[in-house]
Order: C-alpha cells, then structure tokens, then sequence
C-alpha cells in the first residue's frame, strides 16, 4: 500500500522497479537501526562485521532486491526496538511495532516480545503501561475493519479476512508434519547461506568457486571454535538483560511459528537480527569471532548468489518475462 501510493501519486509505471528500490533503500534503514541500538554497547570493530554478517544474510539481500513486503515490517519493529531501549515512550513502541504488523502478520512476535519488555523494564504502573501499549496498537484492528468494509474482497467475515489464507487455501496451513521437520532447517540454514540446486552445476563449470566454498566453510569453522571464548555478561544491567531476552522470546517464537508453517522461509527473514540483539546484550565477547562467520557469509552469497544471478541465467523467470513483453497480446495461463 505505501508503494502504491507512490505510484498513484508520481504515475509510476514501473512498480516492480519501484518495490525494489524501496526495499533496498528500507534494507539500508535496517541496518543503520540496528547500528544505532549497538553503538553504546559495541566498539566500531565489533559493529562494523556485525552489520556485514547481517547485511549478507541471504534471506535480508533475498528481500531487500525483491518486490516482497518483509523488509519495511522489519525496518519498523527494529526501530520499535531501538525506542524501547531508549525507554522513553511506550507510546512509540507500540505504534511502530503495530505499524510493523500492519505491513506483516508475522511481527505480531516481534510486538508481543516488546510488549514483555515494556511491562517488565518500563518504570511506572505495569497496569498503566499495558494500557499505553494497547492504546496505539488498535490502528491493527481498526485497519482491519476498515479495509474489510470498504474494500472489495471474497471474505464472509471479519475473522477470515484476517487469516484469510489460511482459511481459504488449503496448501497454506498450521502443521506438524514431516515436512515442517525437513523444511525448516533447510529453510533456517538458506536464511544465512544461500542453497540451491543451481550451485552444485555452478562449481563445477566454474572450478574456481570451489576455493570460495572452501574459504566459506573454513572460516564458518574457525568462528565456531572461537565461541568457545564467549562469556556472560556480568556488568550489564538489568534492563539490557531483559532486552536480550525479550529479544530470544522473539526469535523462539518466529521460528516455532515458521515451523508449524511448513518451515516458510519467508518468516525466518528477521531471525538472524533478532538473535543478534539476543547475543550482543546477553555475552561478551573476548575476540573478533563475529568477523569470520561476517566473512563466511558474505564470501558464500556473494560469490556463490548475487554475482551469479546478476551475470548468468539461473532461472527462467527473465526469460519468461521477456517473452510475455514480446507477445502483450497473447493470454498465458
């Protein structure tokens, strides 16, 4: 709706362009948030990887280059973030989480998680901030009712224009299947690292990428054995200690639901920032670990994603598309 508006205002012709270039310029917004919540409590050598392993993640560059709407929901609930830390409205806290829904169902996690800091961290009556928080968080429900009357739709009620997917299509659906357990690890792991099909045929045309997997995979390793030198944070306080767990509940939750959801790794977007904030307030961190799983990540993608997708035909979608501009007269099906 928001690019849409932008269309609508400037005749925008182009808007698969424009959700792109939106997403990218709102992906660049995730990052800087997520710079400004660290920047007390991290030195610039220990945020400076930080910000390239998220920004290499392959579910975040996934999205940021695509006409898909899970990149502003995210933008907003960590900027909900950033102002609960602040502490200095709840107010403000709910209404960007709540506006984070609105873009996507999925960051009602995201906003009950804030919610439990609010209520645990925030100074003042809990009762009085449960009520603050609520107070903006009705633009949901209200929204809701709005464009169910007034816009034209094939729900009966008010409920299934809410979970209106779930309730009209039958493939998407909360589960506990064999495919939810074999999907979700693979849908968690692409989050991170991009796996595909096309990959194993990509190396072995192009040899010269086995050296990338090999540095990729030596440095993930060396990172892993340096966790052995993370400890607890002692010195932090108490408010920084419930923000990292508020932050954990966050990222148990959208995973527990990705997983009823046949493993989607549409709703794994926003784990590796909200496991991020976990570990960053809850540990310290005696050595630069971060930066070998940073370069793991952004080697991998890199070379073995983005620079492949950019120069070479990996799937047929453009081929498609060019075909369907060729021949505007044709019906496809």
């Amino acid at each position: 709706m928001l690019f849409y508006l932008f269309t609508w205002l400037f005749n925008i012709r182009n808007t698969l362009s424009l959700l792109c270039f939106g997403n990218a310029l709102f992906a660049t917004g995730c990052l800087y948030v997520v710079n400004a919540i660290c920047k007390e409590r991290l030195e610039l050598h220990y945020r400076i990887p930080l910000l390239i392993l998220l920004g290499s993640c392959f579910g975040f560059i996934r999205y940021a280059t695509e006409g898909e709407t899970y990149i502003l929901p995210l933008f907003f609930s960590l900027w909900a973030s950033y102002s609960a830390l602040q502490q200095k409205s709840i107010f403000k806290v709910a209404l960007l989480a709540s506006i984070a829904c609105l873009f996507h169902q999925i960051h009602f996690f995201w906003w009950l998680g804030l919610l439990f800091f609010s209520l645990s961290s925030f100074p003042g009556n809990k009762l009085k901030n449960f009520f603050l928080y609520s107070l903006p968080s009705w633009i949901v429900p209200v929204a809701y009712f709005l464009a169910f009357y007034f816009i034209e739709n094939d729900s009966t009620h008010l409920v299934e224009f809410i979970f209106h997917d779930y309730m009209k299509y039958e493939d998407v659906r909360f589960d506990l299947n064999y495919l939810s357990i074999f999907l979700t690890p693979i849908s968690f792991i692409r989050t991170f690292f991009q796996v595909h099909g096309y990959m194993y045929p990509l190396v072995l045309k192009y040899k010269m990428l086995w050296c990338v997997v090999a540095i990729s995979i030596s440095l993930f390793l060396v990172g892993c054995y340096k966790l052995k030198d993370i400890k607890v944070r002692k010195n932090s306080c108490t408010i920084e200690r419930k923000f990292a767990l508020s932050h954990l509940l966050i990222f148990i939750l959208q995973l527990l639901f990705a997983f009823i959801s046949d493993g989607n790794a549409e709703f794994m977007v926003m784990l590796p920032f909200a496991l991020c904030l976990y570990l960053f307030f809850a540990f310290d961190f005696r050595n630069l670990f971060i930066s070998y799983f940073a370069a793991s990540i952004f080697l991998w993608n890199i070379c073995l994603s983005v620079i492949p997708y950019h120069f070479l035909q990996i799937i047929p979608d453009f081929s498609v598309s060019r075909f369907i501009e060729e021949h505007p007269d044709e019906v496809f099906s």
